[in-house]
């Protein structure tokens, strides 16, 4: 009887694991098959979310490609293959096609115990530059001394490289001077960069954040009756431009793009990068130009370019680019110039001045370049220019 009862006791447990097994068994089961629905559901939901999100920002941008490219980290990781279509510096050796690529593989060693002073006068549109690469060079050998004088605009540092009074004139513009400077002078491109057409938010806000290089040649040579066909006229006609000084390089890219002929009489002139951003925000309605370099920190708005410009707005407005580091490389933002430095040919340099412009011309320069707001320059670009003062090219 004790048998039997055993077997039994024994059955009926082995019954009870078997139908426990099951049911933890189907509630896996039910869970494994549950759980892809779910998270498919989470990642659609996110996908949407995020696309979303970009087409949104695409809308509130108006120009999708521009706000993909501006928000890259590193401007220089994925640049488009064409650079700005303005004049070239005589011989800097910028190209039309060559990718905006700073060299990934060549290397500055800096020297610490190297010594002497290297100087700078010219263009307030370069000094921010300059500053950075500086600071960075003096990180490695900080017994050289740095002047960075006379920041009176571009026409200082021509005059200063002419006499020999610095070790190079900073020139912000396109170097279109006479003939005799052409054959006496090496222009030696440092970057890119480009000219911000800068306003209150307020009046951005009145003309829905751009204008035209037609609206801007009217605002600044005077010619309101040009604008009596544009719906905007009203708008237009309260601006108050602000110019740069004659001779500044920054005054000659905004020549050399907007064209605007005779300037409009009595126009206040600023002689300083930083004068001008003072008095487009001291004048109301004022409007003016600076470095894409400086526009941050500056309390202003950069306006949208669009080229030429009928009396279709709706066109115009598409047409329009933001000032971007992508839209300066690729050449739709139209308003751009090469940053450039002056130097008496033949004119030797000392140790200082070659170890620093050899910084400025290799990736580790170039990289401090860009972190300052500006454009670099090609392999091609930089070899150009280096060979012009005899540096070894990089690759």
């Amino acid at each position: 009887m004790k048998k039997i009862l055993s077997v039994l006791l024994i059955a009926c447990m082995l019954f009870c694991f078997a139908a426990c097994g099951n049911n933890e068994n189907n509630n896996s089961s039910s869970d494994s098959s549950s759980s892809p629905i779910s998270s498919a559901q989470e990642s659609s939901t996110e996908n949407n979310s995020v696309d979303g999100d970009t087409s949104s920002t695409a809308d509130v941008s108006g120009d999708s490609t521009n706000s993909t490219a501006s928000a890259s980290s590193n401007p220089s990781s994925s640049k488009p293959a064409s650079t700005p279509a303005n004049t070239t510096p005589n011989n800097t050796g910028s190209t039309s096609s060559a990718p905006r690529q700073t060299p990934q593989g060549s290397t500055y060693t800096p020297k610490s115990n190297l010594t002497g002073t290297v100087s700078f006068s010219g263009s307030t549109s370069i000094a921010p530059a300059m500053n950075a690469l500086t600071e960075k060079f003096k990180e490695g050998s900080p017994k050289v001394n740095f002047n960075i004088t006379r920041l009176l605009g571009s026409g200082t540092g021509l005059a200063d490289a002419r006499s020999k009074s610095v070790s190079f004139g900073m020139r912000s513009s396109v170097y279109i001077n006479s003939s005799d400077d052409n054959k006496t002078l090496d222009c030696i491109q440092i970057a890119w960069d480009g000219v911000a057409i800068v306003v209150s938010s307020a009046v951005s806000n009145a003309l829905e954040g751009y204008i035209t290089i037609n609206e801007l040649k009217a605002v600044y040579n005077g010619s309101d009756a040009s604008l009596n066909a544009q719906a905007r006229a009203a708008v237009l006609k309260t601006l108050v431009p602000i110019n740069r000084e004659a001779g500044s390089g920054t005054r000659d890219c905004f020549n050399n793009f907007v064209a605007p002929g005779t300037y409009k009489s009595g126009m206040k002139e600023a002689t300083t990068t930083e004068m001008m951003a003072q008095y487009v925000k001291d004048t109301t309605n004022g409007i003016g130009y600076m470095s894409y370099g400086s526009v941050s920190g500056s309390g202003l708005s950069a306006l949208k370019v669009a080229p030429a410009g009928g009396n279709d707005t709706t066109a115009n407005k598409a047409a329009a680019k933001e000032i971007s580091a992508a839209n300066i490389i690729n050449g739709s933002y139209i308003i751009s110039r090469p940053f450039v430095l002056l130097r008496m040919k033949g004119w030797a340099l000392t140790a200082a001045e070659k170890e620093f412009i050899d910084f400025v011309l290799s990736a580790p320069g170039q990289e401090v370049i860009i972190k300052a707001g500006f454009e670099g320059l090609t392999v091609a670009e930089l070899n150009t220019n280096r060979a012009i003062l005899g540096l070894p090219a990089v690759s």
